[in-house]
């Protein structure tokens, strides 16, 4: 009954195996929930940035028609006045020109800020994508191989082998000594 230690170590050896490939299960499991829900929340960020572009969208929409509108109230104003005045040529076309120039201003300004606002909702999505990937979980999980199982039985045997070759030979040693 030499053996029957190197046969429990051998179970144990096999136990281990099975432990650690149920930690690397574990591992592998808790990495891909980490990972989900980092995509979870860009997803919910991204849809937040689609509602703030969209407000950018239409804000600059309803300013524009607002331009529009008080363009259109203020030439037929000037036109009005100088059908009532009697006034025309020059005067007229100086204030025509007047409100274009500020028609044009007031458009290039709301351009201008909608463009700020989707440059600076893309550097959000791309700080987000950023932020992402370097939340995601990527390190390798590390198993035990069946190569270093075969090894651990392979020594053990061997080691159990090796005892009870020298415990036999010093239990003959024994016997020739009587």
């Amino acid at each position: 009954m030499a053996a029957a230690p190197f046969i429990v170590a051998g179970v144990g050896a096999v136990q281990q195996y099975q432990q650690a490939n149920e930690l690397a299960d574990a591992q592998e499991q808790a990495q891909k929930i980490k990972n989900a829900q980092v995509i979870d929340q860009v997803d919910a960020n991204y849809d937040e940035l689609a509602d703030v572009e969209r407000d950018a969208h239409e804000q600059a929409f309803e300013a524009s028609m607002s331009v529009q509108k008080g363009y259109i109230k203020e030439k037929g104003r000037v036109n009005v006045m100088a059908a009532a005045m009697g006034t025309g040529g020059m005067s007229m076309q100086s204030q025509l020109k007047d409100l274009d120039r500020e028609k044009f201003n007031d458009f290039d300004t709301i351009l201008k800020d909608r463009q700020a606002g989707m440059d600076n909702t893309r550097s959000q999505a791309e700080s987000m994508r950023f932020s992402a990937a370097a939340g995601m979980s990527v390190q390798p999980v590390s198993r035990p191989s069946n190569a270093s199982l075969a090894l651990n039985l392979g020594t053990t045997a061997l080691s159990g082998h090796a005892a009870q070759k020298k415990s036999d030979a010093q239990s003959a040693l024994l016997k020739s000594g009587n």
